[in-house]
C-alpha cells in the first residue's frame, strides 16, 4: 500500500514537471488576423486543484501589458490545450457559471444571443485538442478548433465578457490568470 501511494506521488510530481515543461514550449509570437502578437503569460488549469485539464497560453498586441488587454481594442489570443476529455456540456457549464458570477443578468441580456451562438459551436473535447479564441478589432472574435474556424461573433463587448472568463474578476481560476498575466 505504501509503495503503491508512492509511486502515484512520484508519478504526479513527474506529471506536473512535464505538463510545466511543456507549458515552457508556447511560441514566443503568433501571427492572426494579419498582425503579429506576442506571447504574454501561459499556465494550467486544473479541476479540484490538481486534475491537470488544459494548458493555456495568453497573446496580445506587443507594446500592450497583458493586464490592459481586456480595456484595450487590440488583437488577443487565448490557446486551450486540453490535456483530458471535456464534455462540451461542462465547457459551456463552467463558461455560463462564470458569466453569472462576474455580471449581473441585465448586463448578459444584450449579448445573450451571441453567447448562445459561441456555446452551439463548442463540441466535446479530448486529450491533445485545442481551442484557440481571438479578437480583433476589425474581426470581432473567432473560436477555432484544431485550426478549423467553428464560430465568428461581432463585438468588442462580446469579446470584453468572454476574455473575462479567464482574464476578468472571479476568473474560472485565480491562478491561471495570474499566469497568464504574468509577462
Amino acid at each position: 500500500m505504501r509503495a503503491t501511494k508512492l509511486i502515484a506521488l512520484v508519478s504526479l510530481a513527474f506529471a506536473s514537471f512535464m505538463v510545466a515543461e511543456r507549458a515552457l514550449a508556447y511560441a514566443q509570437t503568433m501571427q492572426w488576423n494579419g498582425a503579429t502578437i506576442e506571447l504574454k503569460g501561459s499556465g494550467e488549469a486544473h479541476y479540484l486543484g490538481f486534475i491537470d485539464v488544459y494548458e493555456a497560453a495568453l497573446y496580445g498586441k506587443p507594446g500592450v501589458a497583458a493586464r490592459q488587454l481586456l480595456t484595450r481594442d487590440v488583437p488577443m489570443c487565448l490557446r486551450l490545450d486540453y490535456q483530458r476529455a471535456v464534455s462540451r456540456e461542462d465547457i459551456v457549464k463552467a463558461a455560463e457559471t462564470v458569466l453569472k458570477r462576474q455580471n449581473e443578468a441585465s448586463a448578459l441580456e444584450p449579448l445573450r444571443a451571441r453567447i448562445d451562438r459561441f456555446h452551439a459551436a463548442y463540441v466535446d473535447v479530448g486529450d491533445d485538442d485545442h481551442y484557440v479564441l481571438c479578437y480583433a478589432p476589425d474581426a470581432g472574435s473567432e473560436l477555432a478548433l484544431n485550426g478549423k474556424t467553428v464560430v465568428r461573433i461581432k463585438g468588442r463587448d462580446f469579446a470584453a465578457h468572454y476574455f473575462a472568463l479567464w482574464l476578468g474578476e472571479q476568473p474560472l481560476s485565480e491562478s491561471l490568470k495570474e499566469a497568464l498575466l504574468s509577462e
